[in-house]
């Protein structure tokens, strides 16, 4: 009962290269159904196009939509810093900046012990288990109160 499904069948006129999408009814396609699908197309097409043909349209795709409402996603705050991301250092690391064209020691990050409000001045690393950030020399990061890392120029 929580799925919504939506019919719908794409029609086009004879010799045309692109369809439209009409709602169709539930159960069983019978003869009676043909004009009302057929008012909905005449009407759309005229609608986007402004006019109808007399013609009756071909069927080229019958389609079944199926929705379903999931929760809505809701980002948690992590816990507050205080500005100073030591607790979440890792070791360090050689780094190449390509515009400097120069190698750079950086200090690596565990993105996990990050909090809200730590600072990370570049050249610096910060590692997750699906993903790694680099921040460059003349850059600086800061933790925002959902996890999220805003990287800007100094």
């Amino acid at each position: 009962s929580a799925v919504k499904l939506t019919r719908q069948v794409e029609l086009r006129y004879p010799h045309q290269g692109y369809t439209l999408a009409v709602d169709c009814p539930f159960g069983n396609l019978l003869d009676q159904h043909k004009a009302q699908i057929k008012s909905s197309f005449d009407a759309l097409h005229k609608k986007i196009y402004g006019q109808a043909a007399d013609e009756d349209p071909e069927l080229v795709t019958f389609r079944v939509t199926s929705e379903i409402a999931v929760p809505i996603f809701k980002t948690a705050r992590i816990e507050a810093g205080n500005g100073n991301p030591e607790r979440a250092l890792a070791g360090q690391r050689q780094l190449y900046d390509a515009d400097l064209q120069s190698h750079f020691t950086a200090n690596v990050y565990d993105r996990k012990l990050l909090r809200a409000g730590d600072a990370i001045e570049g050249p610096a690393i910060v590692d997750q288990y699906d993903s790694t950030t680099v921040i460059l020399s003349d850059f600086k990061a800061r933790v925002d109160p959902f996890g999220l890392l805003s990287i800007k120029r100094r």
